[in-house]
């Protein structure tokens, strides 16, 4: 079945509400041969799907990292309604156990997903493992919001999370037909008490309330784990109270095999004296393990002397000396010798987690509105004479200029004045009025709009990601770098030019990694904004990708070459200004992290190739395009431009929306027990200082452009 440019191969699951069933497929484009999720609605009879196309334009305008974004849909020739995501791997799968640290790390992103869908006025309702998918190293997200009804309950979220937790901590279901009580009864206590209390009381107002529940819940078991392990004393030997019937059998074996051996011995003794006392010595000790570190499991071991090869049992060491006499009256002498040793094996301690999960990639909850500038371009003025035309002839220089082409046949008025023959005589001839200059307009001016579009991720929005040792990781919203591009024009003498913030966080253009920029209402907005200037900032997801950087790095110069034929497309007369990307000073948490491949090698190989590109490739056969290398812009600057230790109020001189919930009750716990303290930012977005000077150099590179 083909619906649109995708094949549906199989079903993936059915979903039935009171608006009509939805069915998920799993596809293939029928060009490119991405694999897919497509899903297909039908409404019940009665209703015209009108609730269901609402609720999907209201996921298509959710902006979440944590929320797998549409790709795609509408309405097939047959009237089918579908939507298209990209398909990406279940995080969990059943009968797999991940670890309480992996967990809590998952939790934390699904939880500020699920709230502000939530802040949204939209809720999932049908949460389950196998809609909690893998969409970039360490980075989750939800898909299937589209399967819900148009009205469901927070709690039923919460739920779902709960059951999600219990399937990756278990491996297994919660059993019942509803959720229940009815949880794994293995669980540690602390764990299990909040679990079951978000499955059937459900108290937690938001999903993160339920979150921090958790944690705290998961963090003492750790804790507790933790202190039985550094508080078990050494064990010392004691008598078996587990086996006293093990024991009395080794007692009466040995002694069968003492009376073996001495039958043996007397039977060989012809002329001994049958009336000397037999003497047989069965002696049992005790000896205690002589080191105090517990060994990781019992080791039992059955050792004769008299024989050559030990045996290995279930059983305490037990050695067994036999030791034959020198008088021939006396029967062997049979010593015993046990060495009880009970072990009691520790559980493994897991390391407790980190009070917040790690990014995986830079990112905001919060997003900045955008503004499309719909200012009417200048035309030319009006000439005087109305039998003047202008004629817009293109010139070599790319430049348009206005070329009047006035009338230059005289009119003639009859006077009012008869003559005595009553010949009318032909007024004097007026003068032609001059027809004033047009000035020169740009093509540029004529036909794009006063603005300059920034495009890019989350250093375009003005995203920053900061450590705040001891306690998480934070997320700060500050102003996105059109802010500072505008200013500096307004600075310039040009006020009409406007910047538009087209950045999109935790979004790439080359690699899987992370979300695609192409399916984003920045991406959709950008084209349509027929902007005088584009900008084409670096996209840094794009460079942790997963494959070796002399092959991203081509294909990431490709794409860019791409997008700007796209732009240019839309935009013939706008100008598009590339740039690369620039070193930083990358903090050891965003190496260990989202920025793992940041690194000067993997730069100038990506460095190279746009550059390759701006030289010889395909920028270079565009004329709209200008290239700018980055560390021309930042030179001289020192660190200065990208963000690292960070005051309390520095922090909040830049902060252009308040934190999330949860960045917010870190830096409020950390500025209240420090408050001389700072927090380290990644090394990688930019300060305002940097933005500033970027906004500056943007600026006069446009100001001294020539003519394409």
């Amino acid at each position: 079945m083909q619906i649109g440019d995708y094949l549906a191969e199989r079903i993936i699951e059915t979903a039935d509400n009171s608006t009509g069933t939805a069915t998920v497929h799993f596809a293939r484009h029928v060009t490119t041969k991405a694999a897919a999720y497509l899903t297909v609605f039908q409404p019940n009879p009665g209703t015209d799907g009108k609730l269901w196309v609402g609720r999907i334009r209201a996921i298509r305008a959710l902006e979440h990292p944590g929320i797998v974004p549409l790709v795609t849909g509408g309405k097939a020739p047959d009237g089918t309604l579908y939507v298209v995501t990209n398909a990406y791997p279940s995080v969990v799968k059943l009968d797999s156990e991940l670890s309480i640290g992996a967990i809590l790390k998952i939790s934390q992103q699904l939880s500020e997903a699920l709230d502000y869908a939530h802040e949204h006025d939209l809720v999932h309702g049908r949460l389950d493992r196998q809609h909690v998918v893998l969409v970039g190293k360490g980075q989750v997200a939800i898909r299937g919001f589209e399967l819900s009804e148009v009205n469901e309950s927070y709690a039923d979220d919460i739920r779902g999370l709960a059951a999600f937790i219990h399937i990756a901590l278990t491996g297994e279901e919660v059993s019942g037909d509803e959720y229940g009580e009815d949880i794994d009864p293995e669980l540690p206590l602390p764990i299990a008490g909040v679990l079951q209390a978000a499955l059937t009381t459900a108290p937690y107002v938001s999903v993160s309330e339920f979150h921090h529940a958790f944690e705290a819940a998961a963090q003492q078991v750790v804790a507790e784990r933790k202190t039985r392990t550094q508080t078990m004393a050494p064990v010392q030997a004691v008598p078996s109270r587990s086996r006293p019937s093990l024991v009395l059998m080794l007692i009466v074996v040995l002694l069968l095999i003492a009376a073996g051996l001495f039958g043996l011995y007397m039977a060989t003794q012809n002329n001994a004296d049958s009336t000397a006392p037999t003497v047989v010595i069965v002696e049992v000790t005790e000896t205690p393990f002589p080191t105090s570190t517990p060994p990781p499991t019992e080791t039992a071991t059955l050792t004769f002397t008299a024989t050559d090869t030990p045996t290995e049992t279930d059983l305490p060491t037990v050695t067994l000396t036999l030791t034959a006499t020198a008088e021939p009256t006396l029967a062997p002498v049979i010593a015993a010798t046990f060495t009880a040793v009970a072990t009691d094996t520790p559980q493994p301690t897991e390391p407790p987690p980190s009070p917040t999960a790690l990014p995986p990639t830079a990112t905001a909850t919060a997003t900045v509105p955008t503004e499309t500038p719909t200012e009417t371009p200048i035309p030319p003025s009006d000439t005087p004479s109305p039998t003047a035309t202008i004629t817009f002839t293109p010139t070599r220089s790319g430049l348009v200029t206005a070329t009047p082409m006035p009338s230059l046949t005289p009119s003639f008025t009859p006077s009012n004045t008869p003559t005595p023959t009553n010949t009318p005589t032909p007024s004097e001839t007026p003068l032609v009025s001059p027809t004033p200059l047009i000035p020169t307009v740009s093509s540029a001016e004529l036909n794009t709009q006063p603005c300059i579009a920034m495009v890019g991720d989350s250093v375009t929005a003005g995203t920053g990601v900061y450590e705040i040792l001891g306690y998480g990781y934070a997320f700060i919203q500050a102003q996105p770098v059109s802010m500072f591009v505008e200013q500096q024009f307004s600075n310039v003498g040009k006020p009409e030019i406007r910047g538009v913030n087209r950045g999109a966080p935790n979004t790439g253009i080359s690699s899987s990694n992370h979300p695609s920029y192409f399916v984003t209402n920045q991406y959709y907005a950008l084209l349509q904004d027929n902007c005088r200037y584009t900008v084409i900032m670096p996209w840094m997801n794009d460079i942790t990708p997963l494959m070796p950087a002399e092959t991203a790095s081509q294909r990431h110069a490709k794409v860019i070459g791409d997008l700007v034929k796209t732009i240019v497309a839309n935009n013939q007369f706008g100008r598009v200004i590339v740039l690369n990307y620039w070193e930083g000073v990358v903090s050891d948490f965003a190496h260990r992290t989202w920025a793992a491949g940041y690194t000067t090698e993997d730069i100038a190989y990506y460095n190279s190739a746009i550059q390759a590109s701006c030289t010889g490739g395909a920028l270079s056969q565009i004329p709209q395009v200008v290239c700018i290398n980055s560390h021309d812009v930042f030179a001289g600057m020192g660190d200065t431009y990208v963000i690292k230790l960070t005051t309390h109020d520095e922090l909040y001189a830049l902060v252009a929306e308040p934190p999330a919930n949860n960045s917010k009750i870190l830096l409020e716990a950390y500025f209240a027990n420090n408050p001389n303290g700072q927090i380290l930012g990644d090394g990688v977005h930019l300060t305002p200082a940097g933005k500033r000077r970027l906004a500056e150099f943007i600026v006069q590179t446009i100001l001294n452009l020539p003519p394409f």
